[in-house]
């Protein structure tokens, strides 16, 4: 009699107990046949990526020329780089690009703790789901206004109506949740056409951009964004950071300590400006010009 033994799943110790006893039942003749292993079909839960935020693509490189005055240009075009502050000693810290839950709480955790303010330029499309960060940030001094929709680069739109439906739109989603955004935004990259400018001159906003950039976008590193900063900081700069990045949030638990101990007082875009230059003028760029045109 041919008698089989198929097992699926047997240790060694168990193997050799049945095939001892298929020798004694067929004369010895009989052997285990050991069974191709089944693979069982399991299905896998996918797996989620914790979502990785893209940085920015790098700036258009400084124009040679450094340092922008009042006079005209292009059509009546101004920016304003030298700020005096008459004595002040004041920085504005401002971070672009978010809110976003984890980083921009950790920010503003630091500034309540050491009495600071500063000013958050954020995208359009992301202040209806951190509603409740965008209330903090006004309740505790600080400040929040536009940086696009989106992000587009408004140096590569030549439609101003284009350019100001989507300013008026971000500090249309800004105020309905409470945010009271002031006339002021910066736009993507820092860049500007005539556009744009233009556009921002019908709309009464100032453009707003910097005069240190800790470039944390780049390199994610919070020692870098710390040295950057302390090592070349003066009354009257507009430091520029983004919050979307863990490794910025970390820097600021140094850099605002430091620079409160060195006697800055940490204020708002606006009050840094108003201060230095009184009435904010439409269209005018403060800080470095991005200008393509």
């Amino acid at each position: 009699m041919l008698v089989l033994a198929v097992l699926s799943f047997a240790g060694c110790s168990e193997r050799a107990a049945i095939q001892e006893l298929l020798s004694e039942h067929a004369g010895g003749q009989q052997e285990l046949v050991e069974p191709v292993p089944q693979l069982l079909a399991v299905e896998l839960p996918p797996v989620v990526e914790e979502p990785v935020y893209e940085p920015e693509e790098d700036l258009t490189p400084e124009p040679e020329q450094s340092e922008y005055n009042a006079p005209p240009v292009d059509g009546g075009r101004r920016s304003r780089l030298n700020i005096d502050m008459r004595g002040a000693k004041m920085v504005a810290l401002t971070f672009d690009d978010g809110p976003i839950a984890v980083h921009t709480d950790r920010i503003l955790d630091l500034l309540e703790e050491h009495g600071g303010r500063a000013t958050f330029f954020v995208q359009g499309y992301r202040v209806a789901s951190h509603s409740e960060i965008i209330q903090r940030t006004v309740r505790l001094g600080s400040e929040v206004a536009g940086h696009s929709w989106n992000h587009q680069d408004y140096s590569l739109i030549e439609d101003e109506a284009v350019i100001e439906a989507d300013i008026r739109s971000t500090s249309e989603a800004i105020r309905a949740v409470g945010g009271n955004p002031p006339a002021i935004y910066r736009p993507p990259f820092g860049r500007t056409n005539n556009a744009a400018e233009q556009a921002s001159a019908r709309l009464g906003y100032a453009i707003i951009n910097w005069t240190l950039d800790t470039r944390d976008w780049e390199h994610r590193d919070p020692d870098i964004v710390y040295d950057s900063i302390m090592r070349t900081v003066e009354s009257g700069d507009i430091i520029v950071m983004h919050d979307v990045h863990g490794s910025t949030a970390e820097a600021m638990e140094r850099v605002i300590p430091a620079l409160i101990e060195q006697g800055f007082e940490l204020v708002t875009v606006t009050e840094l400006l108003t201060h230095a230059f009184g009435e904010l003028e439409p269209g005018v760029v403060y800080g470095r010009n991005y200008n393509r045109n």
